[in-house]
């Protein structure tokens, strides 16, 4: 597993990710809840007939957003994922 924390956005960041995936040729799932973090949101974002899985996840009460990976989810396209999400969420601190 491989987890990347994020600059946190104080505000919903559904918008910028589904902006972003679509920079990457990638889409982004539909928002979840996840029992072991409390009014978090998640997503799982991923490519359309190709290998990997990337999560999001975005916790407001602990002021946390961060990217994972599991190992056996890993794909080549990740990496420049996890890369131009990276810098989208720093550029607008």
């Amino acid at each position: 597993m491989r987890a990347v924390d994020l600059t946190y956005p104080p505000q919903d960041p559904t918008k910028q990710l589904e902006h972003v995936c679509e920079q990457v040729d990638a889409t982004l799932g539909p928002s979840t809840k996840l029992a072991s973090y409390p009014g978090a949101q998640h997503w799982h974002i991923s490519k359309h007939r190709v290998k990997g899985t990337l999560e999001a996840t975005w916790w407001p009460s602990k002021q946390r957003f961060w990217l994972k990976v599991a190992t056996n989810r890993d794909a080549d396209w990740i990496a420049s994922a996890i890369e131009a999400i990276e810098l989208h969420f720093r550029d607008r601190k």
